[in-house]
């Protein structure tokens, strides 16, 4: 199953992991859920801009607790917003955090979620939103998670990215073990997400 599932190790080799990156996300494990590989596979650092403590169903004070209880873990540094979980949100608010976040400390990769969001979610969607609109008046790359298809999502994916983190055989386990930081949130169905989605896998993006 690993062999299938990074069936894109045979046609590409990793982009360069070393650098000074910002990871924007919407919510509370979005980086353990969707970007995990990339996470272990970067090398320098590493800063988590987290919109919402996820509150959605009242749980955000918990959520937060294990959110920065992860971030000290793995040696990521954190900035955890209150955004209202699942609202419609302000592009320019995002950017202006976006802003902020460079001048007081310059980064030159952003990552986030691409137009559709990997799981369709609003503020995920406004994540990239706010992504495009900064990276028109700031120069950094910009790197999108890109969704994919149910099949790709959960079974085998043989669509090929130029860039794309996979999980190292040895680190294979380890966005299951970051999935357990957020004890409040592993629902049954979110068992079902850990055993076979592919974005525990790997990770491919556009840019």
């Amino acid at each position: 199953m690993f062999v299938f599932r990074n069936i894109q190790r045979l046609f590409h080799e990793p982009p360069n992991t070393t650098g000074n990156y910002v990871l924007l996300i919407a919510h509370p494990d979005d980086e353990s859920m969707f970007f995990a590989p990339t996470l272990l596979n970067l090398r320098g650092r590493i800063k988590i801009i987290c919109l919402s403590h996820g509150d959605y169903d009242g749980l955000g004070t918990v959520r937060k607790q294990e959110m920065t209880k992860l971030c000290s873990k793995y040696g990521f540094e954190l900035i955890l917003l209150n955004f209202q979980d699942n609202a419609n949100w302000d592009t320019q608010d995002i950017v202006d955090v976006l802003y902020v976040t460079y001048l007081t400390s310059p980064f030159k990769t952003l990552i986030t979620f691409d137009s559709q969001g990997v799981s369709g979610h609003r503020n995920h969607i406004s994540c990239y939103h706010a992504a495009i609109l900064f990276s028109k008046s700031i120069y950094c790359k910009t790197m999108f998670l890109k969704s994919t298809n149910l099949i790709s999502k959960y079974f085998i994916n043989f669509n090929i990215f130029k860039k794309h983190y996979i999980v190292s055989l040895s680190d294979y386990f380890e966005p299951v073990f970051m999935m357990f930081e957020h004890l409040s949130q592993l629902t049954w169905f979110r068992w079902m997400y850990i055993s076979y989605s592919n974005y525990l896998s790997y990770n491919s993006y556009v840019e």
